[in-house]
């Protein structure tokens, strides 16, 4: 029997020395399709959970004393992370004014498609539909909880915090080093900038790693686009 259609559950490339590709895909009516380079593993559904549950285990095993509190983190957290979990060194926790933090937003611009812009927390699209000045974010492109509609994931957080406090088991927002780029919780910061204001202090939690491959650029990379896209535009007029 054919499969009537593939979803694409993972997709990462160039983690680590020996991984260029690692794709996990849900082949319908099939199986679940692990492809690692130019090797494909068939796994029925049952056995993919089994393996996913001993992988977990063993991530835990292999990892040092700094590497096994990661153990903890949302999984599909981890999966960003991608190649710099080899990297990491540790992790400690600070308190932040919610000012002093800055998300990253998709925002479309001509020619340039979507890009990843800096934005302080009062300019996200879940704050400003939280102190209902806009209903930006109700359409806004979600790349997590999928099936979950943004206004029902940002109420369902909100009455959590409400309910149990920030942060509620250890689950804190996370940044990266130095930068004040928040890297997992911008929901959970605008809920607690919508309640709080944006001088409330919080705990987050700080990664660090080794290297600088775990910095963000995104004002270099906006940049390159803009550079880019005017350079495709000079070249069409030279063509013509």
């Amino acid at each position: 029997m054919s499969n009537p259609g593939v979803i694409t559950l993972a997709s990462l490339r160039n983690i680590g020395p020996n991984i260029n590709r690692l794709d996990i895909e849900d082949n319908i009516g099939e199986a679940i399709h692990i492809h690692w380079n130019n090797f494909r593993v068939d796994l029925k559904v049952r056995d993919f959970l089994r393996l996913s549950q001993d992988l977990d285990v063993a991530f835990g095993c292999l990892c040092d004393d700094a590497r096994s509190e990661l153990s903890g983190y949302d999984p599909f957290f981890l999966y960003r992370m991608g190649g710099l979990l080899s990297r990491f060194i540790g992790s400690r926790v600070e308190n932040r004014r919610i000012a002093d933090l800055r998300a990253l937003v998709r925002v479309k611009m001509p020619r340039l498609g979507t890009v990843m812009v800096p934005r302080k927390i009062n300019k996200t699209p879940a704050y400003k539909f939280l102190t209902n000045k806009s209903d930006e974010f109700l359409e806004y492109e979600q790349d997590s909880y999928p099936g979950v509609s943004n206004e029902i994931r940002i109420k369902e957080l909100y009455a959590s915090i409400d309910l149990h406090g920030y942060p509620a088991d250890d689950d804190l927002i996370t940044l990266f080093g130095d930068q004040p780029y928040i890297r997992d919780g911008q929901h959970r910061a605008a809920v607690l900038a919508a309640k709080h204001g944006l001088d409330y202090e919080i705990p987050v939690r700080v990664l660090e790693f080794s290297g600088e491959s775990w910095r963000m650029r995104p004002v270099t990379n906006l940049l390159r686009s803009i550079a880019r896209s005017v350079a495709k535009k000079i070249h069409r007029r030279v063509r013509n």
